[in-house]
């Protein structure tokens, strides 16, 4: 399941990432949202200057029996959706994905999952930078 929560982007600036651009990437890659991971997507002004995508993986526990995905989609400067978007569809988003599938085939006591996985892609200067802990 993917819930979202989605306010108006700030005069002058857009969110890079589309919903539907996410659900789709997601449905090719073989993961279901409805069994293999419940997904929180905040869309938001980004603290960090540039953050486009954010996401944190949480383990099922005692409380929620389910694997889960925090994701806070930024925004750029209008002017800079478009060469953002080519490089986010290009490189961020296949990144997200092949992070996501190696922390799927994980066993869930896998000393990677437990070190709090985490991924950040920033567009600054031109160029989109994806960090992954861990890396695929």
């Amino acid at each position: 399941m993917i819930t979202v929560e989605k306010p108006r982007a700030p005069s002058g600036r857009a969110y890079v990432l589309k919903t539907s651009m996410l659900e789709l990437a997601l449905a090719d890659a073989g993961i279901d949202v409805q069994v293999d991971v419940h997904i929180d997507l905040h869309y938001h002004s980004p603290q960090v200057a540039g953050q486009v995508l954010s996401a944190l993986y949480w383990l099922p526990n005692e409380r929620v029996p389910y694997p889960r995905l925090y994701m806070g989609a930024g925004s750029v400067a209008a002017r800079d959706r478009p060469a953002a978007l080519a490089q986010f569809q290009a490189f961020g988003l296949p990144q997200f994905i092949r992070w996501l599938t190696m922390l799927r085939r994980l066993p869930e006591n896998s000393p990677l999952l437990l070190s709090k996985p985490s991924l950040d892609a920033s567009y600054e200067g031109g160029d989109l930078k994806v960090v992954c802990h861990p890396a695929p």
